[in-house]
């Protein structure tokens, strides 16, 4: 097992903000028991945690520090429950598994409780973004401008948007795909994008749908590209 290999799973991790293992799988190229040890040494040193949802494993940063360093983590960090734990029943956890948000938009608003800086006891950056007189998640935010966007511009073409908001601002998802695209990436019954119809942007001869992969990290490219374009975000 490299330092490589575990450097490249929390950064697809940090990405996607929850990840099941066949995806790593897949993303990194790795499986069997060389993928099974770097993901159980990365959970042991406190790197990543998991949460069980409708029976399936997911993988999340263990804290904000943990974009940065893959090293062990000191006493004081919230430690995730080994793999082969069970959830007890009525147990926060639980609950929250029962109803999980389909998007990390959804997850963002679900979060609760929250500090005065805008961020959960468990370290995850919950600041919200004002544009266009409103409060947005970062997922929220992103639609909001793209639509706004595409509004400005009746009947703009897939290539001329994309233009705009290059694929290269989200790292194997893109700003927004195509419908039938954005399809595709669904994984462990988790939509990458948002699929529901009010929320399907319509633009020359297609409509597309936007990514709700976004962390603190990631959206920082796309909220400089969208002050380039005019936009007022804070």
């Amino acid at each position: 097992m490299s330092e490589t290999l575990k450097e490249k799973i929390v950064t697809l991790v940090r990405t996607t903000e929850g990840i099941d293992k066949k995806t790593i799988s897949e993303s990194t190229a790795t499986k069997g028991i060389v993928l099974e040890g770097a993901i159980a040494r990365l959970v042991k040193d406190r790197i990543l945690k998991i949460q069980n949802r409708e029976g399936q494993k997911y993988y999340f940063l263990a804290d904000k520090d943990s974009e940065t360093s893959v090293a062990g983590r000191g006493e004081g960090t919230e430690i995730n429950e080994p793999d082969s734990e069970p959830e007890k029943k009525g147990s926060l956890k639980s609950k929250k598994g029962k109803a999980i948000a389909k998007t990390s938009d959804e997850m963002e608003e679900k979060e609760k409780p929250r500090t005065k800086k805008g961020k959960s006891e468990g370290g995850r950056d919950m600041r919200k973004f004002k544009f266009d007189g409103k409060l947005h998640t970062k997922g929220g935010l992103v639609l909001a401008v793209v639509q706004k966007y595409v509004e400005k511009r009746k009947n703009i073409s897939l290539a001329k948007l994309k233009e705009a908001f290059p694929d290269e601002l989200l790292q194997r998802f893109g700003v927004f795909q195509e419908v039938r695209k954005a399809k595709t990436f669904t994984s462990g019954g988790r939509d990458r994008f948002f699929l529901q119809d009010d929320r399907l942007i319509k633009i020359q001869n297609s409509k597309i749908a936007v990514s709700n992969q976004w962390s603190a990290d990631n959206i920082k490219p796309f909220l400089s590209t969208a002050k380039k374009l005019g936009f007022e975000i804070r």
